[in-house]
């Protein structure tokens, strides 16, 4: 990433400003559960404060296209900007779920794209539709980076880096499993050290116990990331009860990770990414092992 962008993007993510948690109104329950050796997070809603509540499509409103657009030399070729945004949109929505029907019948429940590579389909496509001319040289991972800066904005949830830090000076190993795409871990960087690079860093995380669904994929609540994630703490000598999951999903998070045979604790602490999935039979089945709505009650649960 040139370094003129790096110094754009740095300044922006500046400038947006910590964002509240909304109150849910679920009461906590914090259960002693000692011997926990690892704790994996879930980053969308849990980790981080989302507009959105998780990484997802959305509609896209035409002043974020516009900026994404203008930012890296990609013109409008109509006057009708929101017409090329709704075929943007339009676009999006369609490769995506061609992309999730192709691997579906390949034997894959819940296929994770590479948003990069939908980008790049996208874009060609609504250039030879004479929507949009793209530059000469076109960075598609800089626009993915940019579009998915303006169009879902981000903040820590409080406590985040306190309860990571924490973590590690009790030597309990700190890891990551969520639905993410490569972007996903340079803003979790920047959220946690204040500094954009550009580049993917180990910060206050295990690298050997992260494990995005964009490098496998395969999305929750596939069992296949929570399995990875098993078999690593396996080679370490972690055994898989000695595992607390932290989500905010009871069908993503709560529920893969209990059938993988983790602890679990159910993050209720954002009105706009709790989910209880209570028209869910198999969510609504079962049961965390504890509920928190902040995420310094992790201390209380793991204890001294």
């Amino acid at each position: 990433m040139e370094k003129n962008l790096r110094k754009y993007i740095q300044n922006y993510l500046d400038k947006v400003g910590e964002k509240k948690p909304l109150s849910t109104g679920v009461l906590p329950v914090l259960p002693s559960i000692p011997g926990i050796k690892a704790v994996f997070f879930d980053i969308y809603g849990t980790l981080l404060i989302s507009s959105s509540g998780d990484v997802d499509v959305m509609e896209i409103p035409e002043q974020n296209v516009v900026k994404a657009f203008e930012k890296t030399g990609i013109k409008f070729l109509t006057g009708e900007k929101r017409k090329a945004a709704a075929c943007l949109n339009r676009e999006l929505i369609h490769t995506i779920r061609r992309i999730h029907r192709e691997r579906k019948k390949k034997g894959i429940p819940f296929p994770e794209v590479d948003i990069i590579d939908i980008w790049k389909q996208v874009l060609v496509s609504s250039e030879m539709k004479a929507f949009i001319k793209l530059p000469g040289s076109f960075n598609y991972s800089e626009f993915a980076f940019l579009f998915e800066m303006f169009n879902n904005p981000l903040s820590p949830m409080p406590g985040m880096k306190m309860v990571l830090t924490w973590l590690s000076g009790k030597r309990i190993i700190p890891g990551i499993i969520s639905n993410a795409q490569f972007y996903t871990p340079l803003l979790l960087h920047y959220f946690l050290s204040g500094v954009f690079t550009g580049n993917y860093e180990e910060y206050l995380f295990r690298g050997d116990c992260m494990f995005f669904s964009y490098r496998y994929g395969r999305a929750k609540p596939d069992r296949f990331l929570y399995e990875r994630a098993r078999e690593k703490c396996r080679e370490l000598g972690i055994s898989p009860e000695a595992i607390l999951y932290t989500g905010n999903d009871m069908r993503n998070d709560i529920l893969p990770a209990k059938r993988t045979g983790f602890r679990t604790v159910l993050f209720a602490g954002d009105k706009r990414s709790l989910r209880l999935r209570e028209d869910d039979a198999e969510a609504s089945a079962i049961k965390p092992d504890a509920v928190i709505t902040e995420l310094s009650q992790l201390y209380d649960i793991i204890g001294e």
